[in-house]
């Protein structure tokens, strides 16, 4: 993947999240604890990177990736209720404040484990509405 290739970044997270889920999915049961707190957190770390492709903030450095640099002028009716589901590093207890404080960054709040399912719950259905809105723009790269 050469640098600068923002579709293929994004492609790149979403093929992530994708095969992670496929691929798991029916030997969940054979994997060990380790294994499994591995793929969860792989699960959180890409769906915050996606969260930051799609709800970009004053705090965005000029060099993050954004939805509007993929497809200039994107909407989605949705990225309104991910902002909402996700919420923001100040909400303790909310999706963003889990994925930051608790896995992403040493903080104090950590522990030695965490229950990540109910936060990535939360915000899926969200994140794959806005995927088929992106899927309509006719994207450059494959994301089924």
């Amino acid at each position: 993947m050469a640098a600068g290739d923002e579709w293929q970044v994004f492609h790149y997270e979403w093929a992530m999240v994708r095969n992670l889920v496929r691929r798991t999915k029916e030997r969940w049961d054979s994997l060990n604890l380790w294994c499994r707190h591995a793929i969860v957190e792989s699960l959180v770390l890409q769906t915050r990177i996606l969260a930051d492709i799609f709800l970009p903030t004053p705090k965005s450095k000029p060099d993050d990736i954004k939805i509007t640099d993929l497809i200039p002028g994107f909407s989605s009716p949705h990225t309104a209720s991910l902002a909402a589901a996700y919420g923001d590093s100040k909400t303790v207890g909310c999706p963003c404040w889990q994925f930051n404080k608790l896995l992403a960054h040493a903080t104090r709040h950590r522990g030695n484990s965490h229950q990540y399912g109910p936060a990535l719950a939360e915000m899926w259905p969200h994140i794959e509405r806005i995927i088929e809105d992106i899927k309509r723009t006719n994207p450059p790269v494959a994301l089924d």
